[in-house]
């Protein structure tokens, strides 16, 4: 079988088991969002005195993950110059020419083994076609659950908290389920220019997406500045008329608001609970 080629990001997301970068968004950027998720969090959501030195802990290793990718980037891209220089490396190129280098998967794993002890996990076998996402359904359904199938038959049918699309303690629906809910409304996220928090939105919504079919197939289109990122999958808002007046505001608050969640509040949690009462 031949082997998979890979770009340097790629190679480093593989490497620090980063499985939800599918190249729409900088991976150094999607790993800056995870720090500053966490340094918001430290800042806003303290309770007990045990929390500050949780959040400091997520804070370090959050750091240490960025500054792991940045410098088996850079190492990566130092091999590169070594191999097109004397081809005396571990690492082989699909092409030696190019100037966006693709690494050959097998000569990643060698080389990651051999000096950082880095095991690779080996190359996937092709996923069956009727789970791969632009195959699937998505449909918000009543009493908080939410369902995903394909042509034949239901692969899963779980409640929103069984996902991570409401909260456990307050038990309302978060922001994540709002990004679902406007773009079931065919309403464009984000609506202005992207930023890191929309980012980390959009990898907390694909984690969810992971519970209820495991796949390392992408949900979403590439991110597009003028489409901003779009479900491959078919998504229907299917709850019941309780639920109608969430349905029809989320679009407006969520979205046209959408500079509130730079604060990362409580807003998306308010707007459901007086939405609901």
């Amino acid at each position: 079988m031949t082997s998979k080629s890979l770009s340097i990001e790629e190679s480093v997301a593989l490497l620090i088991n980063y499985e939800f970068f599918f190249g729409d968004v900088p991976l150094d950027e999607m790993l800056h969002a995870f720090v500053a998720d966490a340094e918001q969090k430290n800042d806003t959501e303290l309770e007990f005195a045990d929390d500050m030195d949780l959040y400091a802990e997520r804070i370090e290793v959050n750091k240490a993950r960025l500054a792991l990718a940045l410098a088996l980037r850079n190492s990566l891209e130092m091999e590169i110059v070594k191999l097109k220089a004397d081809d005396d490396s571990d690492i082989q190129l699909e092409a030696l020419d190019s100037d966006a280098p693709l690494i050959l998967l097998d000569s990643l794993q060698t080389w990651a083994a051999r000096n950082f002890g880095i095991e690779v996990p080996a190359q996937e076998e092709a996923q069956n076609p009727s789970y791969m996402w632009q195959n699937l359904t998505v449909s918000l359904e009543p009493n908080d659950m939410i369902q995903v199938k394909n042509k034949t038959e239901v692969i899963a049918f779980k409640h929103l908290t069984e996902v991570g699309l409401k909260g456990k303690k307050r038990i309302t629906a978060n922001q994540q389920f709002l990004v679902l809910v406007g773009m079931a409304a065919k309403v464009m996220f984000p609506p202005d220019k992207r930023t890191p928090k929309d980012s980390k939105k959009i990898a907390d919504l694909r984690c969810s997406l992971k519970k209820l079919v495991n796949t390392k197939d992408n949900p979403f289109y590439e991110f597009n500045e003028d489409k901003g990122w779009r479900p491959r999958f078919e998504l229907i808002d299917k709850r019941t008329v309780g639920d109608q007046r969430a349905k029809e505001r989320a679009p407006h608050v969520e979205y046209d608001d959408a500079r509130t969640y730079e604060k990362e509040s409580d807003a998306a949690d308010d707007f459901i609970d007086s939405s609901l009462d």
